[in-house]
């Protein structure tokens, strides 16, 4: 399973040190001890120590998996290396190849393939395979919770380069000024066997968003009776396919109240002339959104032998 090729390097501590300067060492402005979170107000280790494990609270965490690569140490890192970015910055537009912001004037990183990443996308990336399949374990598990589902429990799942992925879809790749739409995801059904790739690089929200929308695929291809689908559907199959999946996506991010990125995608997806925005908007329709926490209503996954 690869990993981003971007330029930031991942983190290799899971927390760095959890002591912070040491008092004697601070300025001679007493505020600074006053103010500084990590001095407890100035007084003494052995008194903050007393009250409370710093090394128990890192193993805890740690844990969580809120200690690793997250987007606290990204930002800080990100920070340190804004120089990095200084080269690519340009007099005409560009726009991020992930949220689709525009660029001019702002710090971004133009990775080897040729995408472009703005710094808000850079500071939330997944790095790293262990971090990858935990998110993508938690997408498939709320998937099965929110929407009453079962899904395979096999499946490969590989992280690839925009290329590679590009050329699963029969496609090629060209990195432009221009937000560049490109396939993220691909699901995969070859006699029964399912897989998923997703693109690498990509910002957190995003990948929730994509893993959502791929293990749509998969639970229709796993239940779904692909011909008698056709043969209801016709010239539009793919419009039922590709709309379930984005509804499904949407919603989703609407349960794990992301809304702000919902409200987003929909107002984005809505408006395409596709098979994406068409079949969206069949499936709006049918199925109106639940914009808070609880789904509300009813559901295309109830209906096997036909959504629409």
């Amino acid at each position: 399973m690869a990993t981003s090729d971007g330029l930031v390097e991942e983190d290799s501590a899971l927390l760095g040190g959890v002591e912070g300067p040491d008092a004697s060492e601070a300025p001679g402005d007493d505020s600074y001890k006053l103010n500084h979170y990590l001095l407890f107000g100035a007084h003494s280790t052995e008194i903050y120590d007393a009250v409370f494990d710093c090394n128990t609270a890192k193993d805890y965490l740690a844990d969580m998996g809120v200690a690793t690569d997250g987007p606290l140490t990204q930002a800080r890192k990100l920070k340190g290396k804004s120089s990095r970015y200084a080269g690519y910055r340009e007099p005409t537009e560009r726009y991020c190849d992930f949220c689709g912001k525009a660029l001019s004037g702002a710090e971004y990183e133009r990775l080897k393939d040729g995408r472009d990443r703005c710094s808000d996308c850079s500071g939330t990336v997944v790095h790293g395979k262990e971090n990858f399949e935990v998110l993508f374990h938690q997408v498939r598990e709320g998937l099965i919770e929110k929407y009453g589902i079962d899904l395979p429990a096999k499946m490969t799942v590989q992280v690839v380069s925009t290329k590679k992925l590009a050329r699963a879809t029969g496609k090629k790749f060209v990195p432009s000024n221009n937000f560049d739409a490109r396939t993220v995801g691909l699901a995969t059904n070859r006699k029964g066997k399912y897989g998923v790739m997703f693109e690498n690089g990509v910002p957190r929200i995003s990948l929730i968003a994509t893993t959502a929308h791929e293990l749509t695929h998969i639970w229709q291809y796993s239940h779904w009776d692909a011909d008698a689908i056709e043969k209801k559907y016709g010239e539009h199959t793919l419009a039922i396919y590709e709309g379930m999946a984005k509804w499904s996506e949407i919603q989703y991010l609407f349960l794990m109240n992301e809304t702000t990125q919902a409200e987003r995608v929909l107002a984005n997806e809505v408006l395409r002339t596709d098979v994406y925005g068409f079949g969206l908007r069949l499936f709006m329709n049918e199925y109106p959104f639940s914009r808070g926490i609880l789904l509300e209503g009813d559901t295309p996954f109830n209906h096997v032998e036909g959504p629409i």
